[in-house]
């Protein structure tokens, strides 16, 4: 079964990085790709009876995507024996369009770039990529601003411990397509887990995953999201994998999660699997 990526673009140059990392990504899944522009422009009530001149500049304002689309597929696509990429214009807000296209699409995995830090911000972490990493069901990927493919060997997949663990058709085609090395890390404070969680803990893994190599780690740190990304140096991880917690799109925006913390500090790719 053919699989599916999903690219959102706002034309900038971490957008073009996000791009070239899911197009070689795709090759390697044998996925096809879809580069989607979500255009925040008002559409005539009808358009048989608009005026003409409004009718005309809404068209002139979608050609100019389509356009733009075009030219970024041509900085981006270097593959001339294969077909380039589909590209979409869809009206509406941002999160909605990516949301809708991702369930419309039958899409696998959607792959968001990181903006990077702007006057000491991570520009990602705004409304929309939150709301995003939300209500997404299916697994996006963060791709930060200077990452380049490469292979995944090592893989660091965060764990809560009291939480169920299970594995995701896409956990499976990278197990399938890289077979790495599983690095399942718990992070946590002051108080190590009980020997019963850990317990519990590893007989969730073994069942779930039972011949990948992987490994499993207590690590402590006071804070979570750094603890995580200090891992994630310390043994080299080529791919960080979370899952988040359901929360509200309010909750989101004032009280960051982990998942948005960490999104301020990795420079390697971030697997946000479907919140639970």
């Amino acid at each position: 079964m053919e699989r599916t990526f999903l690219i959102p673009t706002d034309f900038s140059d971490e957008s073009d990085q996000a791009i070239r990392y899911g197009l070689q990504l795709a090759q390697v899944f044998d996925a096809r790709t879809i580069l989607c522009h979500a255009c925040n422009l008002a559409m005539p009530a009808d358009p048989m009876e608009a005026d003409h001149t409004a009718a005309t500049t809404y068209q002139s304002h979608l050609d100019a995507i389509q356009l733009k689309l075009d030219a970024q597929v041509g900085r981006v696509w270097e593959d001339e024996e294969e077909a380039p990429p589909q590209t979409l214009t869809k009206i509406g807000f941002a999160a909605d369009v990516i949301l809708h296209t991702s369930e419309q699409a039958f899409t696998d995995l959607v792959i968001l770039a990181s903006h990077g830090k702007e006057h000491g911000q991570v520009q990602w972490l705004g409304g929309i990529s939150s709301r995003v990493v939300q209500e997404s069901r299916v697994p996006i990927l963060i791709v930060p601003p200077g990452c380049k493919f490469r292979p995944f060997r090592s893989v660091a997949w965060a764990l809560e411990m009291g939480r169920p663990f299970h594995a995701n058709p896409m956990t499976e085609r990278l197990q399938e397509v890289f077979e790495p090395e599983w690095l399942m890390v718990n992070v946590y404070g002051d108080q190590m887990p009980s020997l019963e969680l850990r317990e519990r803990m590893s007989h969730q893994i073994s069942g779930q995953i039972p011949q990948w190599h992987y490994s499993e780690f207590l690590y402590q740190s006071d804070r979570v999201a750094k603890g995580l990304w200090d891992f994630v140096r310390e043994y080299e991880a080529d791919l960080l994998v979370v899952t988040p917690h359901k929360r509200s799109w309010w909750q989101s925006w004032f009280h960051p999660s982990q998942t948005q913390r960490l999104a301020r500090l990795v420079t390697c790719p971030m697997l946000v699997l479907p919140a639970i």
